[in-house]
């Protein structure tokens, strides 16, 4: 079971498009079992995956240890793929892990995924957690699951400051997991020679690791979290579905290796 963290301190680039496409590339073109854990209060991977619920158990049970994560588990409709949803009650669990000094604060889903493992009733090959904009308990606890992160990045100066404060909180958090690795995903590209030359800094200059592929920007990207659809399943051929097919390709290749 690999762990993938969707992560970005700066919103509106297109995380939960990603994490959502990811999943449901891997699973529908590459026939592995995922599991997608909703790490952000506002529950918008559950809205795309159609299991949002108010009321329904999810990730803030896991956090505050009031349901294992096998109880809170759901079939999204799409074979192989499976969904811890989210939902406001997340916001009082990232309190609740705070103030709960008796208990470990920063291993709770990765303490879950692996009692998760040893109940032998699930096999998932991917684990991928999309995460809120700041660094909560609960997102906390996703990087510390985590094997890899995955940072969205669009064109701009604004998002290269955010992605230079990321990595130098995560630089913090060595000191607990000390084999955290983060790679960088050039999202909502567009043709224009700006987005070339910021393309080849990511790549070249940055110092981050960075997939081949760049996410071309899309106007179906929006249509198909409007319609409430996954971006691939909405759109199976479209330019970005594309894309992430080859970022979701470079991704097990990646996880694969880390394996070994």
């Amino acid at each position: 079971m690999k762990k993938v963290a969707v992560l970005n301190l700066k919103g509106g680039i297109g995380k939960t498009t990603t994490a959502v496409s990811l999943a449901h590339i891997i699973t529908q073109q590459f026939g592995k079992n995922v599991l997608l854990i909703d790490c952000d209060m506002q529950g918008n991977a559950s809205k795309v995956l159609n299991q949002y619920d108010p009321d329904s158990p999810g990730t803030h049970n896991v956090m505050n240890g009031s349901r294992t994560l096998d109880n809170c588990i759901f079939s999204t409709g799409y074979d192989l793929l499976d969904i811890v949803p989210a939902n406001m009650y997340l916001m009082q669990a990232n309190v609740d892990v705070m103030r709960d000094t008796e208990r470990e604060q920063l291993h709770r889903i990765s303490s879950a995924l692996d009692d998760l493992q040893a109940t032998g009733r699930f096999d998932y090959d991917v684990v991928i957690m999309d995460c809120a904009l700041g660094l909560d308990m609960t997102v906390l606890n996703a990087v510390i699951a985590a094997d890899l992160i995955i940072a969205p990045v669009p064109f701009g100066g604004y998002e290269i400051d955010g992605l230079q404060q990321l990595g130098e909180q995560l630089e913090d958090l060595k000191a607990i997991k000390p084999d955290i690795r983060l790679k960088v995903l050039f999202t909502m590209k567009q043709g224009n020679k700006a987005n070339r030359e910021f393309e080849d800094y990511l790549k070249n200059y940055s110092g981050f690791d960075v997939y081949e592929t760049a996410i071309r920007r899309s106007i179906t990207a929006q249509k198909a979290t409007l319609s409430k659809m996954p971006l691939p399943a909405f759109s199976k051929n479209g330019a970005a579905t594309k894309d992430y097919t080859e970022v979701a390709r470079e991704l097990l290749h990646d996880l694969e290796e880390r394996e070994v």
